[in-house]
């Protein structure tokens, strides 16, 4: 299942979740699936609303964007390069590239908070 389904599922069978978001550094979704495998529920609920907030716009999310934007982000945060954006989608739009840099600094602060816990671990 995905990130944001997970900490619901695994009480139903979810043996794990896939995650874009993970190349932008892996601790927060690593603190994610620690929490849900020692049973924190609280904290588990609080980390999946962190990682996958509900959205609240006055208009749906512009879709077409969805995977391209991900990769976007992912350059942003720094943790890995994913390689060159793929025709049609190499001119970018400032909204969603100014998108992506607010979710790959939001993602950047969720890697320091949980850092601590899953090195510990």
């Amino acid at each position: 299942c995905g990130t944001w389904q997970y900490f619901s599922y695994a009480d139903i069978g979810a043996a794990g979740f896939w995650s874009y978001h993970c190349w932008m550094g892996p601790t927060p979704v690593l603190r994610l699936r620690d929490a849900v495998r020692e049973g924190d529920r609280a904290l588990a609920r609080e980390i999946t609303f962190e990682l996958s907030p509900p959205y609240e716009g006055p208009t749906p999310p512009d879709v077409r964007w969805r995977e391209t934007a991900a990769k976007i982000a992912i350059r942003h945060a720094g943790y890995v390069d994913p390689g060159p954006l793929r025709h049609p989608f190499v001119n970018v739009p400032e909204a969603v590239d100014s998108n992506a840099r607010r979710l790959a600094s939001r993602w950047q602060e969720l890697c320091q908070i949980y850092r601590p816990a899953v090195s510990a671990a």
